[in-house]
């Protein structure tokens, strides 16, 4: 157990339950302002897309500019914010470790078989959608 569980639980009186429900609060909290911010920037992304394609618009290359810009910035603030939500994770599944409390395992074969690898967290694709959207900005830049 590392020193900052230990101070999480004993500012909750020893309670490892009401530790367990703090750090599930916690990393749910996180998770959704995570998908909020992907939310918005995804939807700034898609409006700069339709602007960059727009025929009333002379200099598509500002517009692209703009998305790269915006891309550059989306990926920023999701690296940062994937750290914020994942803070708290440690500290859960170890306490939840203690306790005794295990997951079961996935059913269907697909999701199963990404479980057990666990080489991708829903957080982790985010970021690589941010990664992926901003090459197509490049290339849409860099296109003749």
């Amino acid at each position: 157990m590392t020193d900052d569980l230990e101070n999480l639980i004993n500012s909750f009186g020893g309670d490892k339950v009401e530790a367990l429900k703090f750090l599930n609060e916690q990393i749910l909290r996180e998770q959704e302002i995570y998908w909020q911010r992907f939310s918005s920037f995804a939807g700034l992304n898609a409006g700069t897309l339709v602007l960059a394609t727009s025929n009333s618009i002379s200099d598509h290359r500002l517009i692209i500019g703009v998305g790269i810009c915006l891309s550059i910035l989306w990926a920023y603030i999701q690296i940062i914010s994937l750290r914020y939500a994942d803070r708290a994770k440690p500290m859960y599944h170890d306490l939840r470790r203690i306790m005794g409390i295990k997951f079961a395992a996935p059913k269907s074969k697909l999701s199963s078989f990404i479980y057990k690898a666990q080489f991708l967290s829903s957080t982790d694709a985010g970021i690589l959608c941010t990664m992926l959207v901003f090459c197509l900005w490049l290339i849409a830049f860099f296109e003749p």
